[in-house]
């Protein structure tokens, strides 16, 4: 794989007074799933050759594809933590943590700070091949009468991608949700293509006729994939609208109101005294 090259970095817009309202941080998690379409049918090299399943080195370069995948998606989760923190901080409050969990916080920690926030990211990424080129595949018959063909595929598909961020304010006690919010933007469809290098043997079976291809070699091209840069350049382009209506949901009234609400809840749970 090449060099990725993307940022995930946002400035807050505003400076707010410091609030005496403290936020207990749970670090942001992250439920993702990210897949390609492995369509035996699409792998067949050369086309109307039948090969049963997907090639074993063919599902090893996805494998290593998706591993990079999941670096860009954990840069991605990690800076959402990073800023989040740094929003709340722009609007005056200050900041308990951050936790690593609900569980992380101790029960003397759950008395002083009455608003713990939570943020779960939920993300699908569906990489889809659209169309196979085998422009610069080469075909020809070995001098003891062998069928071959070898050369390199070019396939084009787009990304389909979907992120939804559900950011929950709860009394810390109780654990009665204040605010519940989601952060959903829209994400159009990119495009991207790859190059898979192939060399094969195509064989006849001589009980049935039927023609096979025997792989010999199959490899996705170094620095011809790109499909974890549009991976990474997707999410660029929506993280800053995603911060700015996160930035939204902490409008100082409504969390003032939230932390009246939080300390109604302790009195009637019988939390506190009064």
């Amino acid at each position: 794989m090449s060099a990725l090259v993307y940022q995930f970095k946002y400035t807050p817009t505003e400076k707010l007074p410091p609030s005496d309202i403290t936020v207990a941080f749970i670090l942001s998690v992250m439920k993702w799933q990210a897949f390609c379409n492995l369509q035996p049918n699409i792998y067949c090299f050369p086309p109307n050759i039948i090969s049963p399943q997907v090639p074993r080195k063919i599902q090893e370069g996805i494998q290593k594809m998706l591993g990079e995948v999941g670096k860009i998606l954990q840069d991605y989760i990690n800076s959402l933590g990073r800023d989040f923190i740094e929003v709340l901080i722009s609007k005056g409050y200050k900041i308990a943590g951050p936790f690593k969990n609900f569980e992380d916080m101790t029960f003397k920690e759950k008395e002083q700070y009455p608003l713990v926030l939570s943020c779960e990211t939920f993300l699908i990424a569906k990489f889809v091949d659209k169309n196979r080129f085998g422009d610069s595949v080469v075909y020809g018959t070995y001098p003891w009468g062998i069928e071959y063909c070898a050369g390199s595929y070019r396939f084009e598909g787009e990304l389909l991608l979907n992120v939804n961020i559900k950011v929950t304010l709860f009394e810390s006690l109780t654990k009665e949700k204040m605010i519940v919010k989601e952060i959903s933007i829209p994400v159009q469809p990119s495009f991207y293509k790859y190059l898979i290098y192939v060399d094969e043997e195509i064989r006849v079976d001589p009980t049935t006729g039927t023609r096979f291809a025997t792989l010999k070699e199959a490899k996705f091209l170094e620095g011809d994939d790109q499909r974890p840069q549009v991976l990474a350049k997707a999410l660029e382009s929506i993280y800053p609208l995603q911060l700015d209506q996160f930035s939204k949901i902490f409008d100082p009234k409504e969390i003032e109101q939230a932390k009246t609400d939080a300390e109604k809840v302790r009195k009637i749970r019988g939390y506190s005294e009064g």
